[in-house]
């Protein structure tokens, strides 16, 4: 099975994967303007995969409106109404091709 280049399981380190999704939601929580605002619909409660269509034209990146929505599981219902703004496609990408490439964790090493 081949997995998506925009699927966070490209990331096979657990800990980098998690430190992904601390980046992806803090620039989510941040008033950018490139941030796409969004709200959920009545026919989107259980269809996390629905609303990254809508957001982003493709279901890869289901796991995104998951994290954003506050659920760990995607099974979970999301509050209907709930406002969640989505960083760009082209930032996820990159965010993705950087922690899946060499990992770097910004801001963990100390310059001597």
């Amino acid at each position: 099975m081949t997995i998506s280049r925009l699927d966070n399981q490209q990331i096979e380190d657990p800990v980098l994967r998690s430190y992904l999704n601390r980046v992806v939601a803090e620039k989510a929580s941040t008033y950018d303007t490139s941030l796409t605002r969004y709200y959920i619909k009545p026919d989107e409660e259980y269809r996390p995969d629905l609303v990254s269509y809508r957001v982003y034209g493709t279901k890869e990146l289901q796991w995104v409106v998951t994290l954003l929505s506050g659920n760990e599981d995607p099974a979970a219902a999301m509050t209907i109404g709930l406002e969640i703004r989505f960083p760009s496609l082209t930032w996820l990408r990159e965010q993705i091709r950087h922690f899946a490439d060499d990992g770097e964790v910004y801001g963990t090493l100390s310059e001597d």
